[in-house]
């Protein structure tokens, strides 16, 4: 007779005859997971490769060898107690592979552990892919660039508008900005309930110009969130070119004029542009604060900002100095004339001292690299004998150069990324500020800044956006143009002076010092009546709204919406540079008829 046996988890088991082992299987008896060999074979054969596989039959009849033996006993005899009581057969459970997988309650465990560990991931996986990206300055701050405009993944400002990131960029010293002290944890709070913001519905979405090579970004900006309402296509119809592109253009990149600096020009500039004695009076007692907590080593810093006045939440020293200093500069000092001459010194000593060797470390992020280049180069080009300063903003300008997009043409936070116009408006001030001093600008540079440009372009140029793809915004627009007016576009630009009107019947925001900053550069080098419109609401907004009682006096409450980054001394430079555009640079369309308008 045959012999089979079968072996479970509990061991081997048998013999039986084929029959047997058949009845067994298809009962339950026998687990359908047990491996089955023959007697006389030696390899171990799995259940499901030979006949004993069980068939799925309602009802299995009861082997033919036991019904024999149960039939033989004889009638009305009782099974004695020692004899083992026969139960009903098993149904046997369907031979699909979940059955076969969870008979035993430990596979139904371990499915379930495996099942949570999956969710776990899955949900950690989600967490990390809708966090919001908020780039440091220098030591992995938000950038107070980020917060002064408004990353977008971008997405951000810049160093008090110049100090450090742009717009979600927003502008200026370290990489992101705010109002109050608030801590990195927090900012990534504040930037996602920005971007669940919805878009509001009277804002025209038209497509850009160009879609040059830079990536668009998905998230929307904090900058969004504040949009006012810009023209439509039809309305910006009458004013378009003749063939409704982008201007053409050449390399070429402007020069500025600091003559206005001068003491002796600085009354004339004053009457000319439309200052006053109340704003000199504004930026002699700005001034004094900024000095009045300038550090021992000559630096400053947005965490120290004396009582009564609110503190920033980056650290980045070189950006809060460069920032300040520059404001200084504006006033007409340097470190061997003025009246704050020792001021600016010890600034430049400690500038000096922090770049030395490290201009081409990237230590900092592109908006302080941008926003030291332009104090180097001002100080060289107003004190010619400053041979260091001028070497110091060269490595700068190579290192600005070397970091730019060499598809998209546009700056961001690190070397080679895809560009936004918040940092890239920044960097286009360096540059500018370094062909004022007399170092060369590569032509390609300035090409590929016009093609970023051209990319975030809307209405033939009169508008922009913060990267490819996201809707104009007043803020991104300031920064399009006054970079137009820098890589040379001519005051006869029909989109430049249709973006320039726009900006100026909408007026200066006193929630976005990072806008009228970029506005009252752009608009004062047009001149006319776009610019007097703006100077007469913009002059008595700064001067009205500055502090005038100890011990913050002269400071300006920090009201920007993204301005916790560089706090009050955030904006209290961007408004002091604000104040000097009378005479800090000169109006680059002096002469052509701006005041036929």
């Amino acid at each position: 007779m045959d012999q089979w046996y079968y072996r479970s988890n509990k061991g081997e088991t048998g013999p039986f005859s084929r029959d047997e082992l058949t009845y067994l299987l298809r009962s339950g008896i026998v687990p359908a997971t047990a491996e089955i060999r023959d007697g006389l074979a030696s390899p171990w054969i799995p259940l499901k490769d030979t006949a004993f596989a069980p068939k799925t039959e309602p009802k299995p009849k009861i082997p033919s060898v036991m019904q024999t033996t149960i039939d033989s006993k004889p009638a009305g005899e009782t099974k004695s107690a020692a004899e083992p009581q026969t139960t009903p057969p098993k149904r046997p459970m369907p031979n699909t592979i979940l059955a076969r997988r969870f008979r035993n309650p430990d596979d139904w465990i371990a499915g379930l552990i495996a099942t949570a560990v999956l969710l776990l991931i899955a949900s950690i996986l989600l967490w990390f892919w809708s966090r919001p990206v908020v780039t440091g300055l220098g030591n992995g701050q938000e950038t107070l660039a980020a917060s002064a405009t408004g990353d977008g993944d971008d997405s951000t400002t810049s160093v008090g508008a110049e100090a450090a990131d742009n717009e979600s960029g927003n502008p200026t010293a370290s990489e992101s900005s705010g109002v109050p002290e608030v801590s990195e944890d927090d900012a990534a709070v504040m930037a996602d309930q920005i971007e669940s913001e919805p878009v509001p519905e009277d804002v025209p979405q038209e497509e850009p110009v160009t879609t040059a090579a830079a990536q668009p970004e998905s998230s929307r900006t904090p900058e969004d969130a504040f949009r006012v309402r810009l023209p439509t296509p039809d309305e910006l119809e009458k004013d378009r070119s003749d063939d409704g592109k982008i201007p053409s253009h050449a390399p070429r990149l402007q020069t500025s004029n600091l003559r206005g600096r001068n003491r002796e020009a600085r009354e004339a500039a004053i009457e000319n542009s439309g200052g006053s004695v109340e704003s000199e009076r504004a930026v002699a007692l700005a001034l004094q604060w900024l000095k009045s907590i300038q550090q021992r080593d000559g630096s400053w810093s947005f965490q120290h900002v004396g009582p009564d006045a609110k503190k920033g939440s980056l650290e980045s020293p070189l950006a809060a100095t460069s920032l300040a200093v520059l404001c200084f500069l504006g006033a007409g000092n340097t470190t061997e004339s003025g009246t704050e001459k020792e001021v600016v010194r010890r600034a430049f000593d400690f500038l000096s001292k922090e770049t030395d060797g490290r201009s081409s470390r990237l230590s900092e992020t592109m908006y302080v690299h941008a926003l030291v280049m332009m104090a180097f180069a001002e100080l060289a080009a107003m004190e010619p004998s400053e041979s260091d300063a001028k070497k110091s903003a060269q490595k700068l300008l190579s290192l600005i150069e070397a970091a730019q997009d060499p598809r998209g043409g546009g700056w961001r936070y690190s070397p080679g990324q895809a560009g936004d116009l918040s940092v890239t408006g920044w960097q286009i001030m360096a540059l500018q500020s370094g062909k004022t001093c007399g170092l060369d600008v590569a032509d390609q540079t300035i090409t590929r800044s016009h093609k970023f440009l051209d990319s975030v372009s809307y209405n033939s140029g009169a508008q922009y956006s913060y990267t490819p793809g996201n809707g104009s915004t007043p803020c991104m627009t300031a920064v399009g143009l006054l970079s137009r007016v820098y890589l040379g576009w001519p005051r006869t630009t029909q989109p430049l002076k249709t973006g320039l009107r726009r900006l100026s019947t909408m007026g200066p925001d006193p929630a976005n010092i990072y806008l009228n900053y970029y506005a009252t550069l752009a608009l004062h080098h047009y001149g006319g009546e776009p610019w007097d419109a703006w100077n007469e609401k913009l002059r008595p907004q700064l001067i009205e709204s500055q502090i005038t009682e100890r011990p913050s006096a002269g400071s300006w409450r920090v009201t920007d919406p993204h301005g916790h980054s560089g706090g009050q001394i955030y904006q209290t430079c961007l408004s002091i540079l604000c104040l000097e555009v009378y005479y800090r640079y000169l109006p680059m369309f002096d002469g052509e008829n701006t005041k036929s308008e």
